[in-house]
Parts: structure tokens; sequence; C-alpha cells
């Protein structure tokens, strides 16, 4: 078959359908941003959905037991939160790589 179209058959014969009857309207930035609005719209309403049957479904609340592993229990202890405010010319949120390279970076300046 010619990658222009796609051959259908039916009881009483061939019927030939161009791809450009399949894509009604042309590819653009404006019909993407409709179709995935559409297509949010449609997640956020299952998942509105699944939230009132939610407890339908799982009657008893979900336990987690508490992390037992060897990577938890050699962390060092929390800091104490600041006691009082202070102020800084840069601060730099996150300690891995993207936060560690911004230091580093930061730091050379």
């Amino acid at each position: 078959m010619l990658a222009e179209g796609i051959v259908i058959s039916y009881a009483d014969g061939l019927a030939f359908l161009s791809m450009h009857d399949l894509m009604a309207e042309p590819a653009n930035r404006r019909s993407f941003l409709k179709k995935a609005a559409v297509a949010s719209g449609g997640a956020l309403a299952g998942a509105a959905g699944l939230n009132q049957i939610a407890p339908m479904i799982w009657r008893e609340p979900l336990e987690f037991e508490n992390n037992r592993s060897y990577w938890a229990r050699s962390q060092p202890p929390l800091n104490a939160p600041l006691n009082n405010d202070i102020s800084a010319d840069v601060a730099v949120v996150g300690g891995g790589l993207t936060g560690l390279s911004a230091a580093y970076y930061i730091r050379s300046i």
C-alpha cells in the first residue's frame, strides 16, 4: 500500500481513505494545546473521581513501617532550626548535582 492512504475493506467492496481525511485539522501549536488541555482535564477528572471512591476501595488507612535500612540508620542527626532570621547574598537550596555545581561556581567567582 502507498504511504499516502489506507485501504479499508468492507463487505460490499473497497473504500480508499487518505491520510488527509484521517487528520482533519492540521498539526499546529493551537491544536496541540487544545488536545493537551482536554487530556489534562480528563486526567484531573479521573483523579478526582478516584479520590471520591478511594475510601470505598481502601477501607483501612495504609500504614508504612519505619525505614530500618543501614542507610537510614547511618544518617547524621538533623540540624537544629534557626533561632532568628539571617541574611545572605546567595542561598543554594538543595544538595543535588545542580545545587552543588551552583555553589561551586558561586564560590569560584
